[in-house]
């Protein structure tokens, strides 16, 4: 059931043996917690939670189902000493941002505070692994760079038969066999950090949660616009970004924001660098607010006709300065006139 769940992907070997051995771990390993969750969504009917509550019996009391209500309930006492969780469309499509720190908190957390009704507050060690499960499109807001979710979009539901069999193998053994199988599991290299595969599923879920400026980060570093990725002023960017926005008829956000963003992802720096007045290494320099790629990036997206590497003879100036005006000539190309900064 648990491959069937999976098949949708390409990598779908690789999805099914990541989820078994996340699964197995903390059960080989008591009180490990992981760094990371599944999601699973999809249409009715698949078996997400014919699968994931036989997973939490085995747990026994250790173990909860959790509903809406209860993770935005003040009251957590649901999670006192918990080890597995299974929620269970807890996050519609309107409180998704809302829940989103929540989540991130109770899969990577330390700690939970556990606030029962009328009685003190106190926090408790956080051993809780938990899978969630919903039908939406949507269940959870994952963003770009993102390494804690394993996302799987569910195939349709098989024949009625199929999973009256699974059932029928449940009261007759089969939960107390699938507790044997995992616990004897070859986990191979897997860890409490181990991190899970890319899937469609989650690249189509980042598109969705994403806001104009992380899907014009996304379009811009895949070579999806007329903009080379290079070295550039900040506000040229932010003017193409106004552009891409203006053709997705988006709105776009400030600047700042822009900035921020980009800054803040792996690898790449917001700096004030020496341009050059022509392209040509002549004029005054002027000092210029420059967004630079990472080296990988610049590598990735290196070709023939245009490589935005600095090169070994080249000063900072003249990188940067190069950089800036092939950012130029491709705004300029377009509706509304060059670049400024």
């Amino acid at each position: 059931l648990l491959r069937w769940l999976c098949s949708l992907e390409s990598n779908a070997d690789e999805v099914y043996q990541w989820a078994l051995r996340w699964i197995a771990y903390p059960i080989q390993h008591p009180g490990a917690k992981l760094k990371t969750t599944l999601v699973f969504h999809g249409l009715q009917g698949a078996g997400k939670n014919l699968f994931f509550e036989t997973v939490a019996a085995i747990y026994d009391e250790y173990a909860a189902v959790v509903d809406q209500r209860a993770i935005e309930s003040q009251f957590t006492d649901w999670a006192s000493k918990k080890l597995f969780a299974v929620f269970d469309e807890v996050v519609a499509r309107n409180e998704v941002f809302g829940l989103k720190n929540l989540i991130k908190c109770l899969i990577t957390g330390r700690q939970i505070r556990i606030n029962p009704k009328n009685t003190a507050a106190w926090d408790e060690t956080n051993h809780m692994n938990g899978v969630w499960l919903s039908n939406e499109d949507r269940p959870a807001a994952v963003e770009l760079f993102d390494r804690r979710y394993l996302v799987i979009y569910t195939p349709p539901a098989l024949s009625e038969r199929y999973y009256m069999d699974v059932k029928r193998c449940l009261q007759h053994g089969g939960r107390e066999a699938l507790h044997h199988y995992l616990l004897h599991l070859d986990l191979g290299d897997f860890h409490e950090h181990s991190k899970p595969p890319m899937t469609r599923a989650k690249s189509d879920l980042q598109s969705i949660s994403a806001g104009t400026v992380e899907r014009f980060f996304i379009d811009w570093t895949k070579g999806d616009t007329r903009h080379p990725v290079c070295p550039c002023g900040s506000g040229q960017l932010y003017k193409a970004y106004q552009r891409w926005c203006g053709q997705q008829g988006e709105k776009f956000r400030a600047q700042n924001i822009l900035s921020n963003y980009v800054g803040k992802q792996p690898g790449w720096d917001l700096d004030r660098k020496d341009i050059f007045s022509t392209a040509h290494y002549s004029g005054t320099a002027s000092r210029t607010r420059m967004v630079l790629p990472p080296d990988d990036i610049l590598s990735k997206t290196a070709t023939q006709r245009a490589d935005y590497r600095k090169k070994p003879d080249q000063t900072e100036a003249q990188w940067a300065t190069d950089g800036y005006f092939a950012f130029h000539a491709s705004l300029a190309s377009g509706s509304v006139d060059g670049a400024d900064d």
